[in-house]
């Protein structure tokens, strides 16, 4: 009988990596990144016919701490309006949370 190893490579990004917005360049630029490279080594996966599966999952609108770092404007307003309306708390995982 012969066993074959599947691996499987599970990522978390947000949404702000399938649309750009008005002043947040960077932060859609780092988020889309992240969705360019796993479509790229999924693409190298299939080509060298590995067994690794690559998955992107998108939670939604989470609440962070990353507006506290953000200087006073019209969009942080309307960033903290928004995630104050249909943001998701953050569940903190216990660590390690990776099953090898």
């Amino acid at each position: 009988m012969e066993y074959v190893t599947l691996i499987s490579a599970v990522i978390f990004t947000l949404m702000a990596g399938t649309k750009s917005v008005p002043d947040n360049a960077i932060y859609c630029g780092t988020k889309h990144f992240v969705r360019a490279m796993l479509d790229s080594f999924h693409s190298e996966c299939v080509m060298e016919g590995t067994n690794i599966r690559t998955t992107t999952i998108y939670p939604g609108v989470i609440k962070t701490e990353l507006l506290n770092t953000v200087a006073e404007s019209k969009m942080k307003d309307m960033v903290s309006k928004f995630y104050e309306n249909i943001g998701l708390t953050l569940i903190r995982l216990p660590m390690p949370f990776c099953m090898l």
